[in-house]
């Protein structure tokens, strides 16, 4: 709000500034991105902020609890949801060819139970020593690897 009036302020009072000078009014602009200015930072950056806070005050609140534990598995298996959904949402859902305007928000139910059951069955066999930068702990041959290094390391 502040950033839009001190844009309009500056091209109400120089507009000569403005014109010649496109970088400001983009470093005032709330959707500018790339590079972000602190307009944009403050805005989308203080929303995050805020979501981030109610959610953590949310998963410390007991009534909330059927809700955010299911979210936790869903957080837990985050980087497995985050893959699996690009496949859900550009190859999956596509490819069935539903009607899309009626009944999208069935379809954004049904593929979030989808995504909760999945990550569910994911965190059930460990699924994330799979993926991680820690997958050399999990193949034998790196492991065998180090432990030699190590040994021979130790040796000296």
């Amino acid at each position: 709000m502040v950033g839009t009036v001190a844009r309009h302020a500056l091209r109400a009072l120089t507009p000569e500034l403005l014109n010649a000078h496109a970088t400001i009014a983009g470093f005032l602009a709330a959707g500018r991105k790339f590079p972000p200015g602190p307009i944009y930072l403050l805005l989308f950056g203080g929303a995050g902020m805020i979501l981030i806070a109610k959610a953590f005050s949310l998963s410390r609140d007991e009534r909330w609890a059927p809700l955010t534990l299911p979210l936790g598995a869903i957080g837990r298996a985050s980087f497995f949801v985050f893959i699996l959904q690009s496949y859900v949402y550009y190859i999956g859902l596509p490819a069935l060819g539903l009607p899309y305007p009626q009944l999208w928000p069935l379809y954004y139910v049904t593929s979030l139970l989808f995504f909760l059951a999945a990550a569910a069955l994911w965190n059930a066999f460990d699924g994330n020593r799979f993926l991680t930068i820690g997958l050399w702990r999990t193949v034998p041959i790196v492991r065998a690897m180090r432990s030699r290094v190590r040994t021979a390391l130790a040796a000296r």
